[in-house]
């Protein structure tokens, strides 16, 4: 699955829209988020963790050669 249906979808399970990511996320335009959900452009890394945060979702990288797995964080922060 794409990042940008698994985005996609986690707005449809959690009764949410693409207007609640953009009140949300502190300088998050609507043109840009049509634009990354529609494939048009790529999601840069601080703004798929905004969006995972916004949607109580985490992104996590695993070691396949440990099996360790990383908490991917950045300093974005959202808006109440």
């Amino acid at each position: 699955m794409e990042l940008n249906d698994i985005i996609k979808d986690r707005l449809k399970t959690k009764g949410r829209n693409q207007q609640y990511l953009v009140d949300s996320i502190e300088g998050m335009k609507k043109s840009a988020l049509s634009r990354y959900l529609n494939e048009n452009r790529k999601i840069p890394l601080p703004v798929i963790i905004a969006v995972l945060d916004t949607l109580n979702c985490s992104l996590q990288v695993r070691d396949n050669e440990t099996g360790e797995i990383i908490n991917v964080t950045t300093t974005t922060h959202r808006e109440n």
